[in-house]
This record gives structure tokens, sequence and C-alpha cells, in this order.
């Protein structure tokens, strides 16, 4: 290969390069995993996950999953303009409680599917430890007739929003050796489409078994995924 065409191949390397780190998105989490000594895996299919360089993943077989915390949108209510129905704390507590259990349920079977983990239920040498913030929750028309004795039905086009923050922790050092973010929103809808409490959840369902199917390749990429 004569000169120009090393020039040549150099310039079209440094070109990829730069294209591969412009198209990676700033996320919340960047300074805090790069100044623990993490790196971005790429193509992980969320916003941003960075890992532990010096941590082999490969020990980890069992995975401790601590139930996920769930938090609304500042500027989120449950009703709807036009009703009558207004909810106490305690109601809005049911539908975090509610979020939580069906995130807490899809985060342990995808992340069992291919063999890819064993749930464990206290800290080993060979078990991961995740702490799941799903944060920023908006649901766009909650079901109201659940949480009131007010039977109502809701419409929208919009698709719930949500965003996953998670660590991930050795189970016996509590060291965080890994760091994810990601938003998502479920599809929208060109028409106006009855929501409620199976609409909603199947919204919660498909966004969080994205994020735990993304976790699992990233951490285990060796299962198989026999869904």
């Amino acid at each position: 290969m004569n000169a120009r065409a090393k020039f040549a191949l150099i310039v079209a390397v440094l070109a990829l390069g730069g294209c591969q780190t412009a198209s990676q998105k700033a996320s919340p989490i960047d300074s805090a995993a790069i100044d623990a000594g993490m790196a971005r895996v790429v193509g992980s299919g969320l916003d941003a996950l960075y890992l532990k360089e010096d941590v082999d993943f490969s020990k980890y077989t069992k995975l401790l999953l601590r139930p996920a915390t769930i938090s609304f949108r500042k500027s989120w209510t449950p009703e709807r303009p036009g009703t009558l129905v207004n909810f106490s704390d305690a109601e809005v507590e049911l539908i975090r409680s509610d979020l939580a259990k069906t995130f807490n349920t899809a985060f342990e079977r995808t992340l069992q599917k291919g063999h890819a983990y064993q749930i464990a239920s206290t800290p080993a040498s060979d078990v991961l430890e995740l702490h799941v913030e799903v944060i920023d929750v908006f649901i766009p028309a909650p079901d109201l007739s659940r949480y009131s004795a007010t039977r109502t039905r809701s419409f929208t086009r919009d698709g719930s929003e949500m965003t996953l923050l998670a660590e991930i922790r050795d189970s016996v050092s509590g060291d965080v050796i890994g760091r994810a973010y990601d938003m998502r929103r479920a599809s929208q809808s060109a028409t106006f489409e009855l929501a409620n409490e199976i609409t909603n959840a199947a919204d919660a369902r498909r966004i969080t078994a994205a994020w735990a199917n993304a976790l699992r390749t990233a951490l285990a990429p060796n299962s198989k995924d026999n869904s």
C-alpha cells in the first residue's frame, strides 16, 4: 500500500470514528459513570449504558433484583380535564404501587429468559444486584375507574412515557459496576383509542421488557433468547 492509500485509509477510519462518537447522545449519567472508571457500551439499545472496564461480568450467574421505585413527572396528574374525579394521595400511591409490581414482574421474567440469570434472594459472590428507578412517568390516560367508584372511560392517541435509571452493583461489596439510562415512549396512534388498566399495563410491560432485554444482552451476551 503506497503512502497516499495509507493516508486515505487513516482519514476514512478517523471519519468513521467521529461519526460513531457524534451519534452517541449525551445523557445525565455520563459524568458519574466516566469518573467511576466505566466505559460506554456501544449498540446497547439504551440511550446510555456504562460498565466497569476491569470487571469480569461472566462470573455473575444470578441476579438480585431490588424492587423498582416509581416517580411521576412533576406536571402529571391522574385527573382528566372535564371530569369530577379527584384523587387522594392514597389513590395516587395505588397507581404507583401497581406500576412497581408491573415493572418488577416484567424485569424478573425477561432477565431469566434464555437462562441468562437465576433470580437470587440474598447477596453472594456470583450475584449481581440491580437497582432500578423509573422516573418522569407520564400516563396520558390513567384508568380512573380502577381507583374510584366513578365509572369513566378514557381515550387517547398518546403513549405512556417513562425513563429508566439503573445501577448494577456487586451484591457483596455494594460497588456500583454499571449504570444505565434510557427514555422511552409507547407508540402513538393515529386515532383516539380506549385507554384502561389493560392497555396501560401493556405499555409498561413492553417498555420494561425492552429495557430488561438490553441489559440481559449486554451483561450475559451468551444467553439464548427462547422467548
